[in-house]
């Protein structure tokens, strides 16, 4: 896996974003301006293509892991040909958008962090790309991600890649939310591995 630059902006109730970088502050704690940790929450993704690129297909994926930072079951894998977790409430994808074209979000999630099982202790923000057809990373961008409040809709976290983040890759780690003495946080990571069957290589136990 292979890592690089990217920003996390932690927006606080006066509006002035911090920005953070990988090596600097690892673990965020998930909170709204009052600092009451989020219960129910929506993640956004989005991208466009590089001019001259045409289009591609970018997936947005949840993984759930267990201890061991394996799969839970094959089920905690959320993508758009698995919309929901086991349970069918706590994780829910809404579905597929195949060409990132149009401003805000592309693809989005809602998570509800009070009905996560404790057994699964991380959840991986990646996005792959489908069917990439010689396409990668490079080829991206104006990639962010970010965390909304489902209850307020205010948006809490974002992360935004820097033009070609990710390099040559076809999957990329955005952020790692992890379970934290009885609440969650979030790691900005930035991983590139070179496909998603690489990944799930690595993540199934």
């Amino acid at each position: 896996m292979g890592h690089g630059f990217c920003l996390f902006s932690l927006l606080l109730q006066h509006k002035m974003p911090i920005n953070l970088k990988k090596g600097g502050i690892n673990l965020t704690k998930l909170q709204d301006s009052r600092g009451v940790g989020l219960s129910q929450i929506y993640i956004g993704l989005g991208w466009d293509m590089a001019p001259g690129n045409g289009n591609i297909d970018l997936d947005a994926c949840i993984a759930g892991l267990g201890a061991n930072d394996k799969l839970l079951a094959d089920e905690w894998f959320v993508f758009y040909n698995n919309l929901t977790s086991p349970d069918r409430v706590s994780i829910v994808h809404n579905g597929d958008n195949k060409t990132g074209q149009g401003d805000g979000d592309d693809e989005s999630i809602n998570i509800d962090l009070t009905k996560i099982p404790p057994q699964v202790v991380k959840l991986l923000v990646i996005i792959s790309m489908h069917d990439a057809q010689g396409k990668n990373f490079t080829q991206v961008q104006n990639a962010f991600f970010r965390i909304v409040d489902a209850n307020t809709k205010q948006e809490t976290h974002r992360l935004d890649l820097s033009a070609g983040q990710g390099g040559t890759t076809e999957c990329l780690i955005f952020a790692e939310i992890v379970r934290d003495q009885g609440g969650w946080s979030i790691k900005p990571v930035c991983f590139s591995i070179p496909t998603l069957g690489a990944l799930l290589g690595n993540l199934q136990g």
